[in-house]
């Protein structure tokens, strides 16, 4: 076996704790800024960016983003693990980095609907 042949590197820890800890970043943020979220949070917007539906706010209701980050990134580390271990090439760090830009887009939609953004 070449070094050409075979280039898998395994996740380190600190890419497995990176995910977690943006959620748990994301869960944090939320809860600090719980207190200053409007009584009605904006659910649904129409193409001029204006907001056709709204829900009441509750914990539940500010957790939906959070827990869809969380299935992000297990199933984005779920990829990546295990794309390394059936590929020869090093597609688990680009699943890696991937997964990590979507969950920091997921982390600033989760910001602007608390209101942390708005001036």
């Amino acid at each position: 076996m070449t070094d050409h042949e075979d280039r898998r590197e395994p996740l380190g820890l600190w890419q497995y704790v990176t995910y977690f800890v943006l959620v748990a970043v994301t869960i944090g943020v939320t809860f600090i800024f719980f207190p200053s979220i409007p009584g009605h949070i904006p659910q649904y917007y129409s193409f001029t960016s204006q907001s056709t539906q709204y829900i009441e706010k509750s914990v539940i209701a500010v957790l939906v983003v959070p827990m869809i980050q969380l299935v992000i990134a297990l199933l984005f580390l779920g990829i990546a693990w295990g794309t390394n271990r059936a590929s020869r090439i090093t597609l688990g760090s680009v699943m890696f980095w991937l997964g990590l830009a979507i969950m920091l887009l997921v982390s600033a939609a989760q910001f602007t609907m608390i209101g942390l953004f708005h001036s």
